[in-house]
């Protein structure tokens, strides 16, 4: 399957399919204390809004048909927090799950990662373009993830170890 290209007008690309990867993240290391305090300030917040529900405050673009949500298994929001991972049915709509072994909250973007390597930042980040680019429809996207070495179907879950992953 050729790989898509990002299209001219990057707004349009996402217009049937929304594709979320963890949440924004300041840098919160340090005092046990101070992060504590925080974890469970956000798991208040996370019950309250009702992120797990059915009804999360959110309004999705009427065309939107597919949400595909991405966590890695180190990514603090999984790890510490435990406010992303699967979810069934997001907003009511197809809802695909894909767990990257081993990415940081960081590892999605390239460059930006304090805490992984350059050579494992730029792998999960490839592999989020390409997952990117090719979640325009569930057609393109459903052939990217069988036909991809490096993820496997668990579940209700497609898990992904690319080379260089460590648990």
């Amino acid at each position: 399957m050729a790989r898509p290209q990002f299209p001219a007008n990057n707004l349009s690309l996402a217009s049937a399919t929304l594709l979320g990867m963890g949440w924004g993240y300041g840098a919160i290391t340090g005092i046990d204390q101070v992060k504590e305090i925080i974890l469970t300030k956000v798991r208040e917040l996370v019950q309250e809004s009702n992120l797990n529900g059915e009804t999360y405050p959110v309004t999705l673009n009427p065309k939107t048909e597919l949400i595909v949500n991405v966590w890695g298994t180190e990514d603090v929001f999984y790890k510490d927090f435990g406010v992303v991972g699967k979810r069934d049915n997001f907003l009511g709509k197809t809802t695909y799950n894909i767990e990257i072994v081993g990415a940081d909250h960081f590892d999605y973007m390239r460059g930006i990662s304090p805490t992984s390597n350059p050579v494992w930042n730029n792998t999960v980040a490839s592999f989020v373009t390409d997952l990117i680019l090719y979640s325009e429809d569930k057609d393109k996207l459903q052939g990217f993830l069988d036909g991809n070495a490096y993820v496997s179907r668990e579940g209700d879950v497609y898990v992904v170890r690319l080379p260089g992953y460590s648990i």
